[in-house]
């Protein structure tokens, strides 16, 4: 679990930074939606057990902190909702990495 939380945090980090112009390997980052609370990132993905290159197969939203008041986590320290990823989605983002990796 750890390392999904890792990879995607350092990707969507890496994705602001340069103006959502670099998109991690094996998945897509499309900005949703944003207001003063939450800005939300649509994650395609490709199906984990098929060819890699289709990024349509899957979607899911990450949810991004505007303001530390609403900031994740035990201690409110996480910018990004990355901790209620599903165990079905958390296992297909594993395989994922692990076969681009």
């Amino acid at each position: 679990m750890n390392d999904v939380v890792n990879f995607f945090e350092k990707a969507l980090d890496e994705w602001f930074l340069s103006n959502k112009s670099i998109q991690p390997k094996g998945f897509k980052f499309v900005s949703q939606s944003k207001d003063a609370n939450f800005e939300f990132i649509e994650v395609w993905y490709p199906n984990p057990e098929g060819p890699l290159d289709d990024l349509s197969w899957g979607m899911y939203t990450i949810a991004k902190a505007q303001r530390p008041e609403v900031m994740f986590g035990e201690n409110k320290d996480k910018i990004y909702d990355l901790l209620n990823i599903s165990e079905t989605d958390m296992k297909d983002f594993q395989t994922i990495i692990n076969k681009l990796s």
